[in-house]
């Protein structure tokens, strides 16, 4: 039997789904040729139906698995076994959606996935916000989102400057060549020159407001002269 990938699950849950499915495909690249048969194949993608590890209960399923057993029952039904039948993976896989690996991975995305497949990251790229994190990790995260959706360079420039930081972009406008950039690394290049310029100013502004400092710098004055 082929190792099932340990820290894989799924509940059920539609916001588990993508990157379920990522991890199954993923694994699927590389083992897909040593499973005997398509049943075999489709029984290990179903052994990750479950909760997180240490999560673990017979007495409550996670949904994934009671719609495993519900696709087994039609499965029965299509071959006219009784009602008393107890379902289980040494029955015959007969229906469409049994008939292959990629058969049932498609019935997976029909079952789970969302009705619009860019409907998801769409939401999560605008809801992308600089927010406490650095430059350099907003930046990242905008850059995992901002590709899975279908957008114009503009567009993706707009969106980047909506989730800065706004005393940033203040910065970014003032002090470099924000208004000429055009493209999103260009964008993303000046917001980093953003960030450094406020971290040197930063570091000014104790020296201006410390009055030690100050009267260092203050001309002695000259001694009184009697004449």
């Amino acid at each position: 039997m082929i190792a099932d990938l340990p820290r894989v699950y799924f509940t059920g849950d539609r916001n588990e789904f993508p990157i379920f499915l990522y991890h199954i495909m993923d694994a699927l690249s590389e083992i897909r040729g040593t499973f005997p048969t398509v049943k075999a194949q489709i029984n290990w993608i179903v052994r990750h139906f479950r909760y997180p590890k240490g999560k673990v209960s017979m007495e409550d399923n996670p949904f994934s698995c009671k719609w495993w057993i519900g696709l087994l029952e039609k499965n029965a039904r299509a071959q006219d076994l009784p009602i008393s039948h107890t379902v289980s993976t040494d029955d015959k896989y007969v229906l469409p959606e049994l008939a292959s690996g990629q058969a049932f991975i498609a019935h997976l995305k029909e079952s789970f996935g969302c009705l619009d497949p860019s409907e998801a990251p769409r939401k999560a790229l605008h809801a992308c916000k600089q927010r406490d994190q650095d430059i350099q990790q907003y930046n990242l995260v905008f850059n995992s989102l901002v590709y899975a959706v279908d957008l114009t360079e503009n567009e993706r420039c707009d969106i980047y400057e909506e989730g800065l930081d706004v005393l940033l972009l203040t910065t970014a406008i003032k002090h470099t060549g924000w208004r000429e950039a055009k493209t999103l690394k260009d964008k993303q290049d000046l917001a980093r020159s953003a960030a450094y310029i406020q971290h040197k100013l930063a570091q000014l502004e104790p020296e201006t407001q410390n009055p030690e400092l100050q009267k260092d710098q203050t001309p002695e004055e000259l001694p009184n002269q009697s004449i």
